[in-house]
């Protein structure tokens, strides 16, 4: 278990995939390029930031 930003950063990057529904896992996951799929939560903030962006 990461207890710092920098560890989950560590932590994440060796990972395949990520499944969050938080705008800052999205954030970390384009940081250490790791494909994600962000499910949908109860504000637009990551429909907002993706727009499209990092689709596929």
């Amino acid at each position: 278990m990461a207890t710092n930003e920098h560890d989950y950063a560590v932590l994440l990057s060796k990972s395949s995939g990520h499944v969050t529904g938080r705008f800052h896992g999205i954030c970390y996951s384009i940081l250490t390029e790791v494909p994600f799929l962000a499910v949908s939560s109860v504000t637009s903030k990551i429909a907002d930031f993706i727009g499209g962006r990092w689709c596929e």
